[in-house]
């Protein structure tokens, strides 16, 4: 059985449609573990519209939990062999739930990713997607290159799976609550990255990378130290200065969102991983873009986007 687990905050104008795309799956041993981190938006209200007895919904009336303590308490509270990840506002395809347990009938996988894309003004309209590698099966021996294109799909939680006898517990640790037991499932046993496209998110929607708190500690360094903590060294190695001291993008949401003293900071990191970047014309391409606000024009450039990507079958 697939335990969908669903860390719901704040999601209850768009957890009716992710409730129905997981009651829609053509795999159907499931059970939906719903837990409400103390949200005011009535979610339970929504919830108990339905009629269907896997779903279960737990409700933190204390102290929230958090993005990665609210993901521990959903597996916590769920029975199933697979725990898969889902957020409130995601949508899956029908078939995600059956590609994702067809992934785990190799009893050495530990957990499964997917490539995903960001939509717009609906679901039929990306406006950004990750990029799209075949199916692929990796574990620490692999080449750097497949490797890293697992991790360049693990940044969003939504339809992440996880083998549970294999399990560690998630992080409260912001950017890497989820890709702390996922990168250690990388290093003990084989993670799949499906082939096709199973997961979508909203783009103009609140997301958890637009709280500035989460800012007070280096995005960056956050990837680093994990890495640092799980992985062998040669690895971990590649990984950071390949992988993470690479992603200049990142500047956008911190300059954003964060102060300028910790976009500051980030900047620091990525030339003192990879003093490369010092003669990287891209890196000094995005450190002059983000002199400028670029809040608005991100968004007029998102909505002006339609990429040739979907979901495969969702009606």
């Amino acid at each position: 059985m697939i335990s969908v687990c669903i860390p719901a905050y704040k999601c209850a104008d768009t957890i009716v449609t992710t409730i129905w795309d997981v009651l829609c799956q053509t795999y159907q041993d499931f059970e939906i573990i719903i837990s409400d981190d103390n949200s005011k938006d009535g979610i339970e209200e929504i919830v108990k519209t339905f009629n269907d007895k896997r779903i279960k919904f737990f409700k933190n009336e204390g102290k929230q939990l958090g993005c990665g303590g609210n993901e521990e308490k959903c597996k916590q509270l769920s029975q199933g062999e697979i725990i898969f990840l889902l957020p409130g506002k995601a949508r899956i395809s029908k078939h995600a739930l059956a590609l994702t347990w067809g992934a785990f009938l190799d009893p050495d996988v530990g957990a499964v990713t997917r490539p995903y894309y960001w939509f717009g003004k609906d679901l039929n309209h990306a406006v950004r997607a990750k990029r799209h590698y075949g199916y692929t099966k990796v574990d620490v021996n692999s080449p750097i290159e497949d490797i890293i294109a697992v991790f360049e799909t693990v940044d969003n939680s939504g339809g992440l799976a996880f083998r549970r006898k294999f399990l560690l517990s998630f992080k409260n640790i912001p950017f890497v609550e989820f890709t702390y037991p996922f990168t250690h499932m990388l290093r003990y046993y084989k993670v799949v990255l499906l082939n096709d496209y199973t997961m979508a998110c909203p783009a103009f929607r609140h997301s958890h990378s637009q709280d500035s708190y989460i800012y007070k500690y280096s995005p960056m360094k956050n990837w680093i130290d994990m890495f640092n903590s799980i992985l062998p060294g040669e690895l971990c190695e590649k990984l950071i200065k390949n992988f993470v001291a690479i992603n200049y993008i990142g500047l956008v949401q911190i300059k954003n969102y964060g102060t300028y003293s910790q976009y500051l900071r980030e900047v620091w990191y990525l030339i003192k991983y990879r003093w490369q970047n010092l003669f990287n014309p891209m890196f000094w391409f995005w450190v002059l873009v983000t002199q400028f606000k670029t809040k608005f024009l991100v968004r007029k450039f998102k909505e002006s986007r339609n990429l040739n990507v979907s979901l495969i079958d969702t009606t």
